[in-house]
């Protein structure tokens, strides 16, 4: 399910292109990485971890399954920074800034194009900022809380929702998004 696993902190991953990746990249382990200004065609991303960036980003028809797609994780420890603890835990998202990325989905998926909370670890996302980005398709769920996850606790605002045809909002607060045609223009360069 990681096409490339960050097991580290204060790693800094961008400008990259990823095509049709059959997984994605995931913060795994660690925390203060960035992850900006990657375009991720038909590849999700996921993470854990605390103080992570992600950051003018750009997600587009993701086809795979849920855990594929974009995903903020739940995680099974509060957080990831004792001593002597094997790498294979999956520490709690708090503090995280997730900012102008585009999240484009046209009909690719009938799954969350954002799923905010994912499995059934104890540790909910809690104390992010969610600004600024962009939602739009024409089937699917634009953003939506998973497996005991909420919106509650953390910031979310200036977003842009923008459903067409079959795609609904999602339960993202309405107080964090305006729902407008973004006006998008779509420009193949691969």
């Amino acid at each position: 399910d990681e096409l490339i696993t960050v097991k580290s902190s204060y790693n800094d991953i961008h400008d990259n292109w990823f095509i049709n990746n059959n997984t994605g990249v995931t913060f795994r382990h660690g925390s203060f990485n960035k992850y900006r200004n990657n375009k991720n065609i038909n590849t999700g991303f996921r993470t854990y971890g605390h103080n992570q960036e992600i950051t003018e980003n750009q997600f587009l028809r993701d086809s795979h399954s849920q855990l594929i797609q974009v995903v903020i994780g739940n995680g099974d420890h509060a957080d990831d920074g004792i001593l002597g603890k094997s790498n294979a835990i999956y520490s709690q998202v708090h503090d995280c800034l997730i900012h102008g990325n585009y999240f484009i989905g046209e009909d690719a998926t009938s799954n969350y194009l954002l799923c905010w909370g994912y499995g059934s670890r104890s540790f909910k996302p809690i104390n992010n900022k969610i600004l600024d980005n962009i939602f739009m398709a024409s089937k699917g769920t634009l953003a939506h809380t998973r497996d005991g996850a909420s919106w509650a606790g953390n910031t979310i605002a200036g977003n842009i929702m923008w459903p067409t045809d079959t795609a609904v909002l999602g339960d993202m607060p309405s107080s964090g998004y305006t729902k407008k045609d973004p006006q998008l223009v779509k420009i193949c360069i691969y």
